[in-house]
């Protein structure tokens, strides 16, 4: 059997590990890349979007809880921290589209039921990348909501070393560093090439409160002037942007950090604490 990382985000969010079973009919590299069906309606807070790596996989909608994924035979299957497995049957992969038909799972959570088409049936379409940047740092930062999200402020070169900083619901307390995974680097720097760069806004906000707010910085090769960007919540977020903020939220869950002191981080942006709320309501 082949294993990978899960990550995965929706009405679910779920993050683990991958299986592929030797009966499989398809494999990651057959579904590797981003997928999403629109949001068309006032039902739908979200485009339900899928990002999948041959070693990472990520579903992206309201909310989340953590699970693993099996490709069996011409099966996706999601399985949710609450036991619920969900069944997708892989009905059609191109270059340009993914349809999942939905078997079964779910039956107290009906996550997907807004967005299908005939049948219970999801048709995705493929995010292509749209440039070839080159990034040289990333900075992020996400604060509270009215609930678990996590108070957290992060530097990634471009060779992937990490400077972390984490306070109030952070899975990672305090100052960190580590190295991200090749293929979480990887990832990341596919999403930011997905990002439609001649239209991105400045601030982005969402017709609800009590949300997280999220702080994007890309320093880029060749670019006199880095893209900054503010987003409370996902409400108005592109699929392809939202898709990197939540990866970088969740990015304890798919490196190794280590302790320090904030003191010794090597901070390219010396103010990086500030974005950090370190007590607990």
């Amino acid at each position: 059997m082949n294993s990978c990382l899960a990550f995965i985000i929706s009405p679910l969010l779920l993050l683990t590990g991958c299986v592929t079973s030797p009966n499989s009919i398809w494999n990651e590299s057959q579904i590797e890349g981003s997928w999403y069906v629109p949001k068309e309606n006032e039902d739908e807070i979200y485009d339900l979007t899928f990002d999948f790596d041959s070693n990472y996989s990520l579903f992206l909608g309201p909310y989340g809880n953590f699970g693993k994924y099996e490709l069996a035979t011409d099966s996706l299957i999601v399985e949710s921290v609450s036991d619920a497995k969900f069944v997708f049957q892989i009905e059609e992969i191109t270059d340009s589209k993914l349809v999942l038909k939905y078997i079964s799972g779910g039956e107290t959570n009906p996550s997907f039921e807004d967005y299908f088409e005939s049948n219970n049936r999801l048709i995705l379409k493929k995010i292509t990348e749209k440039n070839d940047l080159i990034v040289n740092r990333i900075t992020f930062s996400s604060s509270v909501c009215f609930g678990t999200c996590p108070s957290q402020a992060i530097e990634i070169d471009s060779v992937g070393s990490i400077n972390y900083i984490g306070g109030a619901y952070s899975e990672f307390e305090g100052a960190g560093f580590g190295h991200l995974p090749e293929e979480i680097l990887k990832s990341i720097l596919r999403s930011v090439n997905s990002l439609d760069i001649s239209a991105i806004k400045e601030y982005y906000e969402s017709p609800w409160t009590d949300d997280a707010s999220y702080y994007l910085k890309l320093e880029l090769q060749n670019k006199n002037q880095p893209i900054e960007l503010e987003s409370y919540g996902f409400g108005e977020t592109p699929s392809e942007l939202a898709l990197l903020l939540f990866k970088l939220m969740k990015i304890t869950q798919v490196v190794s950090l280590k302790h320090t002191s904030l003191d010794s981080l090597n901070l390219h942006d010396k103010n990086l604490s500030e974005k950090v709320f370190f007590e607990e309501f």
